[in-house]
């Protein structure tokens, strides 16, 4: 295996797709820190994340471990940060 970590600098929609379906393997649903993302309503963690990664890819950064296959390039981690200051969702 052969893994690459770099920033991802405007993610596809299929790129956005891979990393929410990746967050949602990744966090245990049943956990209460988990719930309080989404209002406690589980089902909406999938938007929750959507957002969460388009906003970053806006106004953060977005850093993706991948893994070279016969399938491309799979994201296999990632991490999704603001710099000091910034706030997540906001226009300033």
């Amino acid at each position: 295996m052969s893994f690459a970590i770099h920033m991802l600098e405007n993610p596809s929609g299929t790129e956005i797709d891979e990393m929410v379906k990746l967050c949602l393997r990744a966090y245990n649903q049943e956990e209460i820190s988990v719930k309080t993302l989404a209002g406690g309503d589980v089902g909406l963690l999938n938007d929750f994340f959507c957002a969460s990664l388009r906003a970053g890819a806006l106004g953060g950064k977005i850093c993706v471990a991948t893994e070279a296959g016969n399938d491309g390039n799979v994201i296999r981690g990632m991490a999704l940060w603001w710099p000091p200051g910034a706030e997540p969702f906001s226009q300033s």
